[in-house]
């Protein structure tokens, strides 16, 4: 049970446990933002003694976009669930219970699963981030690919066009390849997964080519890699 004497602002924070907070009297106002927003609230490294706490100033949490405002009165509650960012303001006088209880964090307490779900939950926020940036480079494809390349990508030239120059060029070809970005070449490759797999083995025929290709995907994803993990505040130092 908590008793209000004044007027009081907690940070954001989430809770490791989903929990029921009910208002005896008073009235208490609850801002919330699912767990996908904690790049924005910059909280403390894991491991840290506040690492479920952001590292915002009071005033610099107060007006984010997207928040959640809900108001509880005598008599009602607010579900908050686990992991859910939240801060409460609370009227002088209010007087309100929390009843916390399990959620899914206990089942994902096994030691022989650990690694499995962490891989597992890095490779979809992966995912996740590859999608987001093709959504955002498609739009301006020539920041990343030039040439032949840029022209077969932007749909002004086919397939067919890219297997005489592989075959016929095949210095103009594997400079192509090699001016690439990590970022064009994924672009390229999202290009020739919409044709089948024969068809783009003669585009790309020669080990060197794929070894090339194969080595700028890793470093796409890789960077992809390292986003979602800094994202996640696991890169970060506390270095006050």
């Amino acid at each position: 049970m908590t008793l209000s004497s004044q007027c009081t602002h907690s940070t954001w924070h989430y809770d490791s446990n989903n929990n029921y907070l009910c208002v005896v009297s008073g009235r208490k106002t609850i801002h919330l933002l699912p767990p996908s927003e904690s790049e924005r609230l910059k909280p403390f490294p894991e491991g840290s003694l506040s690492s479920n706490h952001t590292t915002l100033k009071p005033k610099q949490g107060q007006k984010i976009r997207g928040t959640i405002i809900l108001r509880a009165s005598s008599g009602t509650g607010v579900f908050i669930p686990e992991g859910w960012w939240h801060r409460v303001t609370s009227r002088p006088g209010t007087v309100a219970i929390n009843y916390w209880y399990e959620g899914i964090r206990k089942l994902l307490w096994n030691k022989n699963m650990t690694s499995y779900y962490f891989r597992t939950m890095i490779d979809y926020l992966v995912s996740l981030e590859v999608d987001r940036r093709f959504e955002k480079v498609s739009k301006t494809p020539e920041k990343y690919v030039q040439g032949p390349l840029l022209s077969f990508i932007s749909g002004n030239t086919t397939l067919e066009d890219l297997i005489v120059l592989a075959s016929t060029h095949k210095s103009k070809w594997r400079n192509s390849i090699l001016e690439l970005t990590p970022t064009g070449t994924a672009l390229l490759k999202k290009k020739l997964d919409s044709y089948k797999s024969t068809e783009v083995e003669a585009v790309v025929a020669d080990e060197l080519s794929k070894n090339i290709i194969r080595e700028k995907l890793e470093a796409f994803r890789n960077d992809c890699r390292l986003k979602v993990i800094e994202s996640m505040g696991v890169l970060t130092r506390n270095t006050a």
